[in-house]
């Protein structure tokens, strides 16, 4: 029998001042899911690192799905000057 569990991923791509990247994933989580009950530290936010290489690789499903093509981009023109917007993006496309 599986137990639904709560669980999100964030990816920090730009330093963020001020804080480090696991202070800035913990409030991106919190931002975007409204959970407030997040702790940042013990392991309860686990810090893994994919390559551009990991995440081309497609072994799991990644929202939005040109996630992917992101890196590269910031690599080749450097970070936005403004967020990216996705517009509506389907759950299981890409």
């Amino acid at each position: 029998m599986r137990i639904p569990g709560r669980a999100a991923r964030v990816a920090v791509l730009d330093p963020e001042p001020g804080g480090s990247p696991l202070e800035a994933a913990g409030r991106e989580v919190r931002e975007e899911t409204g959970w407030t009950d997040l702790v940042t530290e013990d392991g309860v936010l686990c810090p893994w690192w994919w390559s551009p290489a990991e995440l081309a690789a497609g072994h799991e499903p990644l929202w939005p799905p040109q996630l992917p093509d992101l890196p590269a981009e910031v690599r080749r023109a450097g970070a936005p000057a403004v967020p990216v917007g996705f517009g509506f993006v389907p759950n299981g496309t890409g």
